[in-house]
């Protein structure tokens, strides 16, 4: 009976993809619009399956994803598509101390917009 249950949990499982990363924002660089700056934003990234959550003091941010030809995951904010990169990489920008690197980008206006996300997992 046990084998039997064993089984079937991991047979539900399997069937259930349930990916979940939690990212804290601890600096972000910002490059557009003829800016080229570090600004305050403190935040968190929730990426799941096909969603992503960004929620902090400045907005609110829940959109569906997908993942394009290249790999990365894109996502529509503001009548914009924006393409995330996720990078496993440790550093130090600006005196703090990262884990991962996230990078969100737009070609949706002339020279396109590019956030960068220093971030530690939560």
């Amino acid at each position: 009976m046990k084998l039997k249950f064993f089984l079937l949990s991991i047979l539900f499982l399997s069937f259930t993809n349930c990916f979940s990363q939690e990212f804290t924002v601890l600096a972000t660089h910002y490059k557009g619009q003829g800016l080229d700056t570090d600004y305050p934003f403190k935040g968190t990234f929730i990426i799941k399956d096909s969603s992503l959550i960004l929620d902090c003091d400045q907005f609110h941010l829940d959109a569906q994803t997908t993942k394009d030809k290249s790999g990365f995951i894109t996502y529509q904010y503001e009548n914009r598509e924006y393409k995330l990169q996720i990078i496993d990489k440790k550093g130090n920008y600006n005196k703090i101390s990262y884990d991962f690197i996230l990078i969100t980008k737009t070609d949706d206006i002339v020279g396109g917009e590019v956030s960068t996300y220093y971030c530690k997992i939560k």
